[in-house]
């Protein structure tokens, strides 16, 4: 459960992230790039908090690496919990490189939206979230604790992601409500 406590700390982080890029990508209501027009009488209002939650981010990134470093002989002995890390990594790692890209207000590079990238690694985090359940799940009370921790997380999850979305939805000069359409359970922005 220690593991789990680490990763839903980070992953809290990479969520409020996800939602100041959210903000500060409301800036621009194209897909082709920045038209230079500002909302507020300060200019984009999301930039500072952006800029210092990205800063928490690699600080809890750093901390959880210290943990794995520090319990990797334990970890290592877990069956499925390191390829769930390693696919965590990889998609912290895709995070810190999509920040260049939200910073030149660039909403979709090729066929990505930069904002799933976020969601990708959230999706990584709940792959190791489910690797431990399924760990717990020959004690009948660690599953129930594990279980109730998953619901917690997965709560959290979905509120961050709708937060993001209005965010970005009051800041819009007019609101195209394909933008916004959903697909199973998780956000996934159309083509027209």
């Amino acid at each position: 459960m220690a593991l789990a406590n680490e990763a839903s700390e980070l992953m809290n982080e990479v969520h409020n992230e996800r939602d100041l890029s959210n903000g500060y990508l409301a800036k621009e209501n194209n897909f082709t790039g920045p038209k230079g027009e500002y909302f507020g009488s300060t200019g984009n209002d999301f930039e500072g908090p952006l800029k210092e939650q990205r800063k928490n981010v690699d600080r809890n990134i750093t901390r959880f690496n210290q943990y794995l470093a520090e319990n990797a002989e334990k970890l290592a002995n877990i069956p499925g919990i390191s390829g769930e890390l390693n696919g965590l990594k990889t998609g912290l790692t895709n995070i810190q490189g999509v920040r260049e890209k939200i910073d030149k207000y660039m909403i979709k590079d090729g066929k990505v939206w930069t904002l799933m990238i976020y969601d990708a690694a959230a999706e990584r985090f709940f792959k190791l979230f489910e690797a431990i359940i399924r760990l717990a799940s020959s004690n009948a009370e660690l599953s129930l604790l594990s279980n109730a921790y998953a619901s917690l997380v997965y709560l959290g999850d979905r509120y961050s992601v709708e937060r993001g979305v209005v965010v970005r939805a009051i800041y819009m000069h007019k609101i195209d409500y394909n933008l916004y359409a959903r697909e199973k359970t998780t956000r996934q922005e159309i083509n027209k």
